[in-house]
This record gives C-alpha cells, sequence and structure tokens, in this order.
C-alpha cells in the first residue's frame, strides 16, 4: 500500500517521526503522499498534561487567537504551549535530533530532520514524480526556502508572550508577511503556475494551518483562493 502505514505495520525500512498539528511534519506527509512512496508512521506526543490538546490542533489554536479577525490583539494562554516534557523530548527523539523536534525520516541508513532539508533529499532520492520541474526549478527552490520566513513570523505569533516589549508588533509583521505571499501568486492555480511544486509542498501546511483556525484572508483574495485549491491537493497532518 502506498503512503501512510499504519503504526508498527509495514516492512519498508522508511520511518517517519511526526506530530500532529505540526505543520513541517505535514510538510513531509504531503512528500511522501506525492511521491507514493510508502513509510512506517509514529505520531509523537508534544505534551504529556495537557488531554485537550490530543486533537490535531495543539500549536495552532494559539494562532488563531492571535489572527482571527485580523490577529486582533489578545493575551495567550501559555499552558496550552507543548511542554518540555513531551514525547519530543524523548531520550529516543533526542537521540535522532538533539534539538529535540520532528518530523524526523529515517530512510534507511540516512536520518534526516528539518523538514525542508527532507523534502529536498526526496526530491533528489525519489525523482519520479519530479515535483521540482524544468523550468522553474530556480523559483521552486527560491519559493521553498523563503517559506521559512512565514514559519517564523507564525513562530513569533505562538511563542511571543503578552508582556514582551515586541508583542504588539507579531500581527503587523504576520500580516505583511502574508502580502508578500499574496504577490508571489499569479494567475496559475499554484506558486510556479499551473504545476504543483515542491514549492507549494513548502509554503501549503503553513497556510492551511491558519485555515483550518478561520483565519481571516479577505485582504489576500489570491491566497484565499489558492488555500481552496490546496485543501484538495494536501492531506491533513
Amino acid at each position: 500500500m502506498n503512503g501512510h502505514v499504519d503504526q508498527d505495520v509495514g516492512t519498508t525500512e522508511r520511518l517517519l517521526y511526526w506530530g500532529s498539528g505540526s505543520a513541517p511534519s505535514w510538510r513531509v506527509l504531503a512528500m511522501l503522499r506525492e511521491k507514493n512512496l510508502d513509510f512506517q508512521s509514529r505520531m509523537i506526543e508534544f505534551d504529556t498534561g495537557t488531554p485537550s490538546l490530543t486533537d490535531g490542533h495543539r500549536a495552532h489554536r494559539l494562532c488563531a487567537a492571535c489572527i482571527h479577525g485580523y490577529w486582533k490583539r489578545l493575551a495567550f494562554d501559555r499552558a496550552l504551549m507543548p511542554d518540555e516534557t513531551g514525547e519530543h523530548k524523548s531520550e529516543n527523539i533526542m537521540a535522532l535530533n538533539p534539538r529535540g523536534q520532528v518530523p524526523i525520516l529515517k530512510d534507511g541508513d540516512a536520518v534526516l530532520t528539518e523538514s525542508l532539508a527532507v523534502l529536498l533529499y526526496l526530491e533528489q532520492q525519489y525523482a519520479k514524480p519530479s515535483l521540482m520541474p524544468e523550468p522553474v526549478t530556480p523559483r521552486v527552490l527560491q519559493l521553498a526556502l523563503e517559506s521559512n520566513n512565514l514559519h517564523q513570523q507564525l513562530l513569533s505569533v505562538l511563542l511571543t508572550k503578552a508582556e514582551d516589549p515586541t508583542f504588539s508588533q507579531v500581527p503587523t509583521k504576520l500580516k505583511q508577511e502574508l502580502k508578500l505571499w499574496e504577490d508571489h501568486l499569479g494567475s496559475g492555480r499554484y506558486l510556479c503556475g499551473d504545476d504543483f511544486t515542491l514549492a507549494d509542498i513548502a509554503v501549503g501546511p503553513l497556510l492551511l494551518s491558519l485555515e483550518r483556525q478561520k483565519a481571516a484572508f479577505e485582504r489576500f483574495p489570491k491566497l484565499a483562493a489558492y488555500i481552496g485549491v490546496l485543501k484538495k491537493q494536501i492531506v491533513p497532518a
């Protein structure tokens, strides 16, 4: 069977550690699906003492609190953040990635961390179907790496405390970042025209994570339309 294999099932040497609600994990899950690659799945828990956050929306609930209604300034409940005792800080995960982060992909003898690195590895190692088609390969690379800026803005939303002097700047910076992505979209269905590429896999989960929490995109009509297309292309994590 191609795609996501149930936990502890399957004969493939490909193993993915990932977390529900994690946009970087979502990237790798989407890439494996697009490449039609079998893999074993290990979904890790980010926290041990907050049962209400086990439904796949851990981090993004906080993000929604900040961005819904054009990022109305709200104080965050810090208790909702993943704690330092979660499975991502376990001895097993730390041995694979000392940063204590997922996704982690084991592919035979190779162990890869950092979601964009995993995407590039999978594209190089498993060329068909190609997600970096000519002649748009340079633009695909640029946008894929540029997605780190959007990710950093989302992390700022999640991690900046209400008492931090920079807290009031976070919503404005996020809106500015989304405006840049609005401008990146042309007349095609995807970031690089009508072909679904690695750039869409890098950016899509970040935008979909906002959309699933009912973030307002009325000021960004191209992004709103793009998200509608992505929802049919990328399976949620």
